[in-house]
């Protein structure tokens, strides 16, 4: 009898943890939570910690190794798992003068740029000009001068998979030769964001596919008066890649061809200009391997809505 007992009870307990998600999964409640994001690589020591806010976690990131400079500009580093980069952080023994710029080349020579940067800035900076010389010295040794945290953001998704990479970043001499990479695992991406888009179908079933996939990943296309123009560069293309909608549709992601007689082409940008020779979009590309032969293919994920319409694909070079 006891142990019947024993079972009833634990049989309620499973109900009970299983009723949520039952619920979640049929898509009553609200959308699937964005999956965590995690320390894919690093170097150097670092404060990394998930905390929860306002119902979403987020990765709190932070630099407590040495700040002393002499870091050299190119580092090693190696990815474990296929990940999409949510950004990469740069400690700088300084104030981080001058134009920052970060590339990303795995080991069979593929291409990463094109990343926006954040400085955050931390010391008090020398403002004492009424010490002595001694008391300037220890000052200038001190905490008081300014250190800063380059922080490295993709554009838009930017697959990595597994493997090694060499990070080289140009334009500065006050690196420390610390690093951290931080993203999300490119499976539990891709499951989210199916997840979202069936969660919005089902709960307004007045929009189609991809009318949602555009309210939820994409952006808004750009006003004529917006438009930018394009330039091609010396060598044009032999054949522009042209291709046309037949409705609203959701771009998630364009794959160029670079061949280039064996030989690929360093990633430039990639821009969708439309029949009317308005900008749709142009955004940095990132190198692919076609045949063992790096960046012989420029890959892209631009997230945008594009009304119905004839395209056309332009490239930078």
């Amino acid at each position: 009898m006891k142990k019947r007992i024993a079972r009833i009870i634990l049989v309620c307990f499973a109900l009970i943890n299983l009723l949520p998600l039952t619920a979640l999964a049929a898509g009553s409640i609200a959308p699937t939570e964005e999956p965590y994001e995690k320390v894919a690589a690093k170097s150097g020591k670092w404060y990394a910690e998930q905390l929860a806010y306002d119902g979403k976690a987020n990765l709190v990131i932070g630099y407590t190794g040495s700040w002393k400079g002499g870091g050299m500009p190119v580092m090693e580093l190696k990815i474990r798992e296929e990940i999409v980069l949510t950004g990469v952080y740069i400690p700088l023994a300084g104030i981080g003068e001058g134009d920052l710029s970060l590339v990303l080349t795995d080991d069979q020579g593929n291409v990463y740029k094109g990343f926006s940067l954040e400085k955050q800035q931390s010391g008090g900076g020398n403002e004492y000009v009424d010490l002595s010389p001694e008391e300037s010295a220890i000052v200038e040794a001190d905490i008081y001068e300014y250190n800063t945290t380059c922080i490295f953001t993709p554009s838009g998704d930017m697959e990595l998979p597994k493997g090694n990479y060499t990070l080289t970043v140009e334009g500065t001499n006050e690196l420390i030769g610390a690093f951290l990479v931080k993203g999300i695992h490119a499976g539990a991406y891709e499951k989210y964001k199916k997840a979202l888009l069936d969660w919005e179908i089902e709960n307004n079933p007045e929009k189609g596919a991809e009318e949602a996939a555009g309210q939820i990943f994409g952006k808004e296309a750009l006003n004529e008066a917006d438009g930018a123009e394009v330039e091609y560069g010396e060598q044009k293309a032999a054949n522009l890649p042209v291709f046309a909608l037949d409705g609203d549709y959701q771009i998630d992601e364009i794959i160029v061809s670079t061949y280039n007689d064996g030989q690929g082409a360093s990633p430039g940008t990639i821009s969708l200009i439309g029949e009317n020779g308005q900008t749709y979009y142009s955004g940095q590309a990132y190198g692919t391997t076609i045949e063992s032969i790096p960046n012989a293919a420029w890959k892209i994920a631009p997230d945008i809505l594009l009304p119905t319409g004839s395209y056309m694909i332009a490239l930078s070079q």
